[in-house]
């Protein structure tokens, strides 16, 4: 006869996440818990783990001795180290020409679909901010790449004067944006966390 075996039974192993949940907003929740999701529709177990950057090579050795399937990491930077399990960055965009692996947004995408959400409801200037400590962040440079391509391709010709960093005095940054463009009606942020500020 034939046996069908049934699903489920021991989970094929554990994988980590590395990340911070330390966050005035909950986008790093929300990847752990699709990863979670993701994890166990392929019969894994997914353990949260946050921990002092500075003791990271602890925490490595911890793991490989655990005998982890995998590890997924956010909110670290990359990892460097060579593990005996694989690591895949979420949400960060490898350096060109890196071994490291990673999953992140389409971010050029992003920034045109911003910019062209504003334009299609009827915003006709607009501009976007950036926080300076992320004006070498890959990402964030796509992000804004894409807002200036799609402004580009709706026949600004200032699309790069339209850029605009934050200081720590928001207010003194939103002046600014008035001086130069008094009837402005739409911001795009580099990130969630700016416009939450």
């Amino acid at each position: 006869g034939t046996v069908v075996e049934k699903a489920g039974g021991q989970p094929r192993g554990v994988i980590t996440y590395l990340t911070s949940l330390n966050s005035h907003h909950n986008f790093w929740a929300k990847l752990l818990r699709g990863a979670q999701r993701a994890a166990l529709m392929r019969n894994y177990i997914l353990q949260y783990t946050e921990y002092e950057p500075t003791a990271l090579g602890r925490l490595f050795s911890s793991l490989s001795s655990q005998g982890v399937s995998g590890l997924l990491t956010s909110s670290y930077g990359f990892v460097n180290e060579e593990l005996p399990f694989p690591v895949v960055h979420v949400d960060h965009l490898a350096p060109e020409g890196s071994k490291h692996n990673y999953v992140t947004s389409d971010n050029f995408s992003g920034g045109r679909m911003a910019a062209r959400r504003l334009l299609d409801f009827g915003h006709r200037d607009i501009v976007f901010m950036i926080e300076p400590e992320n004006f070498h962040e890959p990402t964030i440079m796509e992000r804004l790449d894409g807002f200036v391509d799609e402004l580009g391709r709706s026949g600004f010709s200032d699309a790069e004067d339209r850029v605009f960093h934050s200081g720590s005095n928001l207010a003194a940054s939103m002046a600014e944006i008035r001086g130069r463009f008094p009837g402005f009606t739409g911001i795009v942020f580099d990130s969630d966390s700016l416009a939450i500020k």
